[in-house]
């Protein structure tokens, strides 16, 4: 009898001790709420991520960089340097539009050129809005950003 109450200890020792994390793999563990807040961007730039372009068809996941009011950069995810200490912000229910109802100007490697557009806003997050329905929040002239006040769109 003390022979198997021996080993049932030893057992629950051996299964105790499985059970908790090792010192180490904490450190991977994702933050939680108790955790500090991570150090605000310490640069004036920011990742407009996810917007969609009004071309025939759709492109969806675009991404530019704006530097202190001007677009500085542009391109499909990846395929845009971002700065470590930039901002991000979510786009995915904006759009961005050719003024005056012209295209976009494409170049033969698929560049777009965006230097004069209007940022729009949709009704439904993923669905295509058209010019009339859609809210404009912006322009951007000549590669310049320009927020308008909601009563002036």
């Amino acid at each position: 009898m003390k022979l198997f109450l021996l080993l049932c200890g030893v057992n629950l020792i051996f299964l105790g001790s499985g059970c908790s994390p090792g010192k180490n793999e904490t450190g991977n563990m994702p933050p939680s709420f108790l955790d500090p807040a991570p150090s605000r961007p310490t640069s004036d730039i920011a990742i407009w991520a996810g917007v969609n372009l009004l071309t025939e068809p759709p492109i969806s996941d675009y991404l530019l960089v704006i530097d202190q009011g001007r677009v500085v950069g542009w391109g499909q995810r990846g395929t845009v340097e971002v700065p470590n200490d930039s901002m991000g912000v979510d786009m995915r229910a904006y759009w961005i539009s050719p003024k005056t109802g012209a295209q976009f100007q494409h170049s033969s490697a698929g560049k777009i050129q965006l230097t004069d557009f209007l940022v729009l806003r949709g009704r439904e997050l993923g669905k295509t809005p058209s010019l009339d329905e859609a809210t404009i929040v912006g322009e951007v002239t000549n590669s310049t950003l320009d927020f308008f006040q909601p009563e002036e769109s």
